[in-house]
């Protein structure tokens, strides 16, 4: 694999990557860009773009964490999040979405009222422990291809709070 990492002015970074044609067992040359970009609203705004010379499966995501309580605060859990899904895609073995999309409703997985994340993550409810807590895809309420808020973090004690916007389905 080829690598490469650009500046842009002072407020980003570009990840260049070409995986070649086989790699990971999968067909196609491709040559794939993702910046992350900080603007002067303080947005992390992160930008994925790929080229593949052959049909082949792309599934570009990022797996960032924040805690908001600051660096070496201890656990995120104190967060409070608020999620804009009503569903979610069951996890089988090796936990790999099988497709199948549950409610949340009655479920640790419900986020549609801002709660903490440690309120259920050790619950002993069969995706919790298959996953070893949340690592699970969200089916999100907003409209597919159009930027909408979908996610919100807090921590009340530091006095932050983030917003996530996306405009793809799940999360």
């Amino acid at each position: 694999m080829e690598e490469q990492i650009s500046i842009i002015k002072e407020c980003g970074v570009v990840f260049m990557l070409v995986s070649p044609d086989g790699d990971q067992g999968f067909p196609g040359e491709v040559k794939i860009e993702v910046s992350y970009t900080v603007t002067e609203e303080n947005e992390l705004k992160i930008h994925y773009y790929a080229i593949p010379d052959q049909d082949t499966l792309l599934n570009m995501t990022n797996h960032s964490y924040f805690n908001l309580a600051g660096h070496a605060s201890g656990t995120a859990c104190n967060a409070k999040v608020w999620l804009d899904a009503d569903a979610f895609t069951e996890l089988g073995q090796g936990s790999i979405c099988t497709g199948k999309v549950i409610p949340v409703e009655g479920t640790p997985m419900d986020f549609r009222t801002a709660r903490r994340v440690g309120d259920h993550i050790d619950d002993a409810w069969p995706q919790l422990t298959l996953a070893g807590g949340y690592d699970h895809n969200w089916v999100l309420n907003t409209e597919f291809r159009k930027v909408q808020k979908f996610a919100q973090v807090e921590d009340e004690k530091a006095g932050r709070t983030m917003e996530v916007y996306t405009d793809l389905p799940g999360v």
